[in-house]
């Protein structure tokens, strides 16, 4: 039986060993923790008394919810945390082959946020616990994949609200320049994302693909979404900015009437890359890397497209909920917006790691 908040107690024999436990911040153990961010990595150490154990198991408890973390012989354990962040317990228990005592030892431990994504929840004004813990382990494998740094913008769209919804989470500042969303038009926002009305509604990113050193062999768009009808407007974008000769867009569609999807890096008429699209819902990516750019649906490679090099990429801040054209809003999109990143190219490998950390 396992008496939660009990420090040290016995599941059966008369041995009379005991077991403790503690977790620290170093291989070499000398540094003992009480807490540690979710993603990072931390060493469990059992140390039995009276005992000779052939099995360790080590477990998390966090007032509601018991996870197993490791069941193994050795006695140390080296944890990458992946638990809901919450005060709770690290346990371990070790069977003793000489008494069959089954001790348990039990160390406090709270596992606390990531970084990025506390500041994102603080500027956001995000406190639904729901939501954080959704949330924190997208930051951290965003990290981990090495998929943070190609990302200049990131927009989650969870927190119901224009106030929250408008952060860029990879930068959380309410400024312009670190790519704030700023809402026109008439926009629906809830905890399933935020969904413009297909007339006036459009966020502006402020951000410039050109000024950023992104080119159109460098760049990506993604954008998800559960919106799958197609578009009334012939030639609506649901993110993107260009010229109105349309020689250097940075721009997405998922569907439009003519059941199309399409990923434009450069001239549409020599870079843009499209294919045949029924349903505009689901996690799209347009990236271009080197040569190629590829357009993708929920990690899988639709179309391949190579690229002629140019000069620049649009030197006009990206619009979401249509195409900002020369500085004026045309196109219109009538898709919910669930996800969104901007940034450097991506490979298509990476292009559905993302689509598996997000999505």
């Amino acid at each position: 039986m396992i008496a939660i908040g009990t420090t040290l107690f016995s599941g059966g024999g008369s041995g009379g060993g005991t077991l403790t436990i503690g977790v620290y911040s170093d291989a070499g153990l000398t540094n003992p923790i009480t807490s540690a961010d979710f993603g990072d990595t931390v060493y469990i150490k059992a140390v039995p008394t009276g005992l000779t154990p052939t099995n360790y198991i080590f477990f998390y408890y966090n007032g509601t919810t018991i996870t197993k973390i490791a069941d193994q012989a050795g006695s140390t354990f080296t944890w990458v945390i992946d638990v809901a962040l919450a005060n709770g317990d690290v346990y371990v228990m070790a069977y003793d082959s000489v008494s069959s005592d089954r001790p348990w030892g039990l160390t406090p431990f709270e596992v606390t946020g990531d970084a990025d994504a506390n500041a994102y929840f603080l500027a956001a004004g995000i406190t639904d616990q729901t939501i954080i813990d959704d949330l924190t382990p997208r930051f951290v494998s965003l990290k981990s994949s090495g998929l943070w740094d190609k990302i200049l913008a990131w927009y989650p769209f969870k927190g119901g609200t224009a106030s929250s919804n408008k952060y860029n989470a990879k930068d959380p500042r309410d400024l312009d320049a670190a790519f704030r969303l700023t809402f026109f038009g008439g926009w629906v926002h809830s905890a399933g994302g935020s969904l413009p009305n297909g007339t006036n509604a459009y966020a502006n990113t402020h951000l410039i693909p050109d000024n950023e050193g992104l080119t159109n062999t460098d760049n990506h768009l993604s954008f998800n979404t559960d919106t799958s009808s197609a578009a009334v407007n012939p030639q609506f974008y649901d993110l993107g900015s260009g010229n109105t000769s349309g020689s250097i867009l940075t721009s997405l569609w998922t569907r439009r009437a003519a059941n199309t999807a399409a990923f434009d890096s450069g001239a549409f008429g020599s870079n843009r890359n499209s294919f045949a699209s029924t349903d505009g819902s689901g996690f799209w990516v347009g990236a271009a890397n080197g040569a190629n750019s590829v357009l993708q649906k929920n990690g899988v490679t639709l179309a391949t497209k190579a690229l002629s090099p140019q000069a620049s990429l649009s030197p006009f801040e990206v619009f979401i909920g249509g195409l900002n054209e020369n500085d004026t809003l045309t196109y219109y999109s009538i898709r919910n917006c669930i996800d969104i990143t901007i940034g450097m190219g991506l490979t298509p490998s990476e292009g559905a790691t993302l689509e598996g950390i997000l999505s």
